[in-house]
């Protein structure tokens, strides 16, 4: 709008729910608490097996229910919940509103996480750490070869690098190795970058039943069989044997 780059999406709320922090995934990161969960529209990415495509797949309804970021901190509060958490769709299409609601979350003694695809800017990164980003939820969604053919050629080498920035601004992060298309990748990505001592803890979802092709929940998979046992076995002996491990790296 003259000239300007306007989001839609600030404040437009599609979600929002008291989640167990584990739930995210995370382990080792404030145990048993509760952290308010937000969602909102649309995402950048274009993966056919999403769960969430309601909400993902859309621009917000009109007039979208709009929720300030002092209003989603006091409500954080109310529920008892220790923390909060940007999650459902992308989260960083919520940026700005993000940034404002970290802050005031953080002087409530608040933490903050965000589940994410990952795609996103240095400048970006740099920005939720310094508003109050405590650990985020990087979901990988397979191999450079699956990501760029599934996922609207996004590469997944951008990704990798959010990974490796993050860590080194000292945050605590789990990935959580989405592997639908890619039970087996054909190359471990900088495993020299995730070595012991890392803060990085790994885990690896094999997704089973969401792929059934009677699954109404999935955006476009209908049909797909889910992963035979035999590749999921495959995918847990590389997991632990791979730098990837959490063994190697749990706290």
């Amino acid at each position: 709008r003259a000239g300007r780059i306007l989001t839609l999406t600030n404040g437009a709320v599609s979600s929002l729910a008291p989640s167990p922090i584990e739930k995210k995934p995370f382990y080792h990161f404030h145990p048993g608490s509760y952290a308010l969960t937000v969602g909102s529209w649309s995402c950048n990415f274009g993966c056919p097996w999403c769960q969430n495509w309601e909400i993902s797949k859309v621009l917000p309804s009109a007039p979208a229910e709009f929720l300030a970021p002092d209003d989603f901190v006091r409500l954080t509060e109310r529920y008892g919940c220790k923390g909060t958490s940007v999650s459902f769709n992308e989260p960083t299409l919520s940026l700005e509103w993000s940034l404002e609601g970290f802050r005031l979350a953080r002087k409530h003694g608040l933490y903050n996480t965000y589940v994410t695809n990952g795609y996103m800017t240095p400048e970006a990164l740099a920005l939720l750490a310094e508003a109050g980003l405590d650990a985020m939820n990087v979901d990988i969604k397979g191999d450079a070869q699956a990501v760029r053919r599934y996922c609207k050629g996004i590469e997944v080498e951008h990704v990798w690098s959010t990974c490796k920035a993050a860590r080194s601004m000292s945050q605590e992060f789990p990935e959580q190795a989405r592997t639908r298309f890619s039970t087996r990748p054909s190359q471990k990505p900088h495993p020299s970058d995730n070595g012991p001592g890392s803060d990085v803890q790994y885990t690896l979802l094999m997704v089973l039943t969401v792929h059934q092709g009677i699954n109404p929940h999935v955006f476009h998979c209908h049909g797909v069989p889910p992963i035979p046992v035999p590749g999921v076995v495959r995918a847990q002996v590389w997991a632990r044997g791979s730098a990837f491990s959490t063994k190697k790296h749990r706290r």
